[in-house]
C-alpha cells in the first residue's frame, strides 16, 4: 500500500487535538469544577446521590463536578479533540466516565474548591460537549493530601445532551 494511502487510512481513525493544558490545580473537598463562563451556581445538591458519588462526576445547569481521590495539588490534562476518541489505554486507567455540559458562553473554566476560583479559561465554540473523564493511579493515594492520582480530560461537540455513562469503574 503507497505511504500517502496508509496517512490517509490512517487519520481517518485518529482525532484531531485541537488544544491540549497542564494544570496543576490546588483543591480542596477531593473534588474540582468545569464551569460554563462565569456561571455561579453551585449546587447544594452535588454528591447527595449514590450514583453520582461512585460515578465521580456530577452535573448541574452547566457545571460539572469531578470528584477526586484526594485534595491538594492535582495533575490534570485537559485534550479539546475534534470528535468523539476510542477508548485508549483502559489498563492504565482505575477510573473512566463521561457526561455532557452545555457551553453557552463560549468560555469552559476549570475552578477549584471551595474558593470557586479560575485555574484555567478556554475559548470554545458554544455548543454542546461531550466530557471524559479518565482517572489514575487512585490507589497511590495514602492520605488526603498525598498521592500520584493524576486526571485526563477530553472535551469534543455533540450534538445532543446525552447521559452520563460510568465506562469503567473503580472499586475502592
Amino acid at each position: 500500500m503507497c505511504i500517502v494511502c496508509i496517512f490517509m487510512l490512517n487519520s481517518c481513525f485518529m482525532n484531531k487535538l485541537y488544544r491540549s493544558y497542564e494544570l496543576n490545580l490546588d483543591t480542596d473537598y477531593s473534588q474540582f469544577y468545569l464551569v460554563d463562563g462565569d456561571n455561579l451556581y453551585l449546587s447544594q445538591n452535588f454528591w447527595l446521590d449514590d450514583e453520582d458519588y461512585f460515578s465521580r462526576i456530577d452535573s448541574s445547569k452547566g457545571i460539572i463536578s469531578i470528584r477526586t481521590e484526594r485534595s491538594g495539588v492535582l495533575k490534570i490534562t485537559v485534550e479539546i479533540v475534534d470528535k468523539k476518541p476510542e477508548l485508549e489505554n483502559q489498563d492504565v486507567y482505575d477510573h473512566i466516565v463521561e457526561c455532557s455540559i452545555e457551553i453557552a458562553t463560549g468560555n469552559l473554566k476549570i475552578k477549584d474548591c471551595p474558593h470557586f476560583q479560575t485555574a484555567k479559561d478556554i475559548k470554545l465554540t458554544p455548543g454542546c460537549y461531550r466530557v471524559r473523564v479518565y482517572s489514575a493511579n487512585l490507589s497511590t493515594v495514602m492520605s488526603d493530601y498525598s498521592g500520584n492520582d493524576y486526571y485526563r480530560i477530553l472535551l469534543w461537540k455533540e450534538d445532543n445532551m446525552s447521559a452520563k455513562t460510568v465506562v469503567k469503574q473503580y472499586l475502592d
